[in-house]
């Protein structure tokens, strides 16, 4: 049998082994998907409070979006149908779904491809690393970041903010803006949240160990931290004394110490953005978004690529 064929083959039982999954509820408990939908539904609340354009759900992190990928990620596919619950309430409240027939079939139309990229996300993330824990090697963790961020949300990006075009929410002059707000944010809070909760779910019993006994070393990294994340937050430029801080975590606490540090730096800065405070603010709202974005994206690929390295180097 050719190479070619081989490959073929194993994509064809991989989608049938994906398609019977995602049909197995019983494989995950009730409660679960529960925990699914009301987390999804609380950080979208709390989501909604950076949202950058009004009325079309836009912001600058979607952290409901990581918390699905990482919870369908280490529970299982048949956890999508918690998150569609979670992502129809969201959607029903920010669009007013019960109001009119229109409302409610843009509504259902934006559910249906939100909840599929979560799928797609942890699909191809799960086919190319061949179900291995993507942030134990540099490869593994780069190929989450193109194929599990990036690329698995581009049509997510692109068609929910035509949706809303379509059905008169928002002009047809704003489309490109909250269509590469939309797309960053999901990249973002996938790149940020997902690894957080994959690390949590394989490492925090060896992290209680760590921090029992660097628990000076710990307070230090997260005093200096929230220093450096205040003094970026008041408009100096000291971004770059953050990458120490993220190395020396990478090296002592692994990937979960370090994705908790990205976590709390990245909320610090995009509350304070938001605000219209700090380096990365501008008098644009979009020069200003692409700035934070492109400070997130930059210290979390680095930092997990940096980690992937040294596990691979153990």
């Amino acid at each position: 049998m050719s190479l070619l064929s081989k490959l073929h083959l194993k994509s064809k039982l991989f989608r049938h082994k994906l398609t019977l999954h995602l049909g197995s509820f019983g494989q995950v408990p009730w409660w679960k998907q529960i925990i699914a939908a009301i987390a999804y539904y609380v950080t979208a609340e709390l989501s909604f409070t950076l949202t950058t354009y009004p009325g079309t759900g836009s912001t600058p992190i979607w952290i409901p979006g990581g918390i699905a990928v990482g919870l369908i990620a280490i529970w299982g596919y048949p956890l999508w149908f918690g998150v569609m619950i979670g992502v129809l309430m969201t959607e029903l409240v920010a669009y007013k779904g019960w109001l009119n027939f229109n409302n409610l079939m843009m509504t259902i139309c934006v559910v249906i491809v939100v909840t599929i990229g979560k799928v797609l996300s942890v699909y191809w993330t799960e086919r190319l690393t061949q179900n291995r824990y993507f942030l134990g090697r540099a490869q593994d963790t780069i190929k989450f970041v193109i194929f599990g961020c990036f690329l698995s949300h581009l049509p997510v990006g692109l068609l929910c903010p035509f949706i809303l075009y379509i059905f008169g929410r928002i002009p047809a002059a704003l489309y490109p803006q909250i269509a590469l707000t939309w797309w960053l944010s999901d990249v973002f809070g996938i790149l940020i949240l997902t690894p957080l909760i994959s690390a949590f779910d394989q490492q925090i019993n060896h992290f209680r160990v760590l921090l029992k006994q660097r628990w000076l070393e710990a307070i230090m990294i997260l005093s200096c931290t929230l220093i450096i994340s205040q003094i970026i937050a008041d408009g100096y430029h000291a971004e770059y004394l953050l990458i120490p801080i993220l190395v020396w975590c990478v090296f002592r606490f692994k990937e979960l110490g370090a994705t908790i540090i990205i976590f709390t730096i990245t909320i610090i800065i995009v509350i304070y953005t938001v605000q219209g405070y700090g380096s990365f603010a501008q008098k644009s709202i979009v020069n200003s978004l692409l700035l934070l974005q492109s400070f997130i994206g930059c210290i979390s690929m680095t930092t997990l690529v940096l980690n992937g390295v040294l596990n691979e180097k153990e």
